[in-house]
């Protein structure tokens, strides 16, 4: 790694740290989902020392459940990412899936 992609990856630590994971938070509408779920795949690229550029998600609810779906641009692809919670969840209990076998595979 060059100096330049150690201060980019740097840079990126600190801007997902914007967002405090926080296990006892409740969840209860989709929307609240949304944040946790960009963190976490930025976080999960982040580890793996991955690049990520362009966030965009939808969410809504269904039945008793939160739904995020969204997409990440690492190594010039849009990664397909889905986070889901039930409603009234702790931020503990939400999963993500991310759909990458260049990195997760």
């Amino acid at each position: 790694m060059t100096i330049g992609s150690i201060l980019l990856l740097a840079l990126q630590f600190i801007s997902t740290h914007a967002y405090t994971f926080n296990d006892e938070r409740i969840l209860r509408q989709a929307s609240e989902l949304v944040p946790w779920c960009k963190a976490k795949a930025e976080y999960m690229y982040m580890a793996k020392g991955e690049f990520t550029y362009q966030w965009t998600a939808s969410y809504h609810d269904k039945s008793n459940m939160l739904y995020v779906d969204g997409k990440l641009r690492v190594h010039s692809d849009d990664v397909p990412v889905r986070c889901r919670i039930p409603s009234g969840g702790r931020e503990a209990d939400a999963l993500i899936e991310i759909d990458d076998p260049k990195v997760f595979g």
